[in-house]
């Protein structure tokens, strides 16, 4: 085979592997993806379980899948997302976790997420902003948003390392 021929067989393969990739998600993560634009980071799928199992032994659930809020000092419910802006460093890379189908985890600032808020939402029904050791932010599938600090923010003692 022609040096030519196997690149040519080398990119389709690629594509293909492409294809499979973004099969697997559905287009309403393909449009999160997008929408959140430059700088966002898409873990692979052995490295999201491992980030899903730490995000889960951390912060505290209820039976239902929703975050059980009595094991936080004074959690805030937050009637918009912009006024978080004033609570959480909009600077730092946030992890987007979502409460069904295990889709990747992805990173990104607070600023693309704020933008792509509807598209973020849109993947899952419940949908958590975390970073670990600070806060988690839940995004029900009510519209409810409530933010909880982790330092020292649970009276069960969990903390992240």
């Amino acid at each position: 085979m022609k040096k030519e021929d196997r690149k040519k067989k080398l990119a389709l393969l690629i594509e293909k592997q492409k294809a499979k990739i973004k099969e697997g998600y559905g287009a309403l993560f393909d449009e999160c993806i997008a929408a959140l634009g430059d700088g966002v980071t898409i873990f692979s799928d052995n490295k999201s379980e491992e980030l899903y199992d730490l995000f889960e032994d951390h912060v505290p659930f209820t039976d239902w899948g929703r975050l059980d809020w009595e094991k936080f000092n004074n959690p805030v419910n937050i009637n918009n997302i912009v006024d978080l802006t004033d609570l959480l460093n909009t600077e730092e890379g946030i992890e987007i976790y979502w409460s069904h189908d295990k889709f990747p985890v992805l990173k990104a600032k607070f600023d693309n997420i704020e933008k792509a808020l509807d598209d973020v939402i849109a993947v899952s029904a419940d949908t958590f902003l975390y970073v670990r050791g600070k806060y988690v932010v839940e995004i029900n599938h009510e519209g409810e948003i409530t933010l909880g600090y982790l330092d020292n923010g649970f009276f069960n003692g969990c903390v992240d390392p």
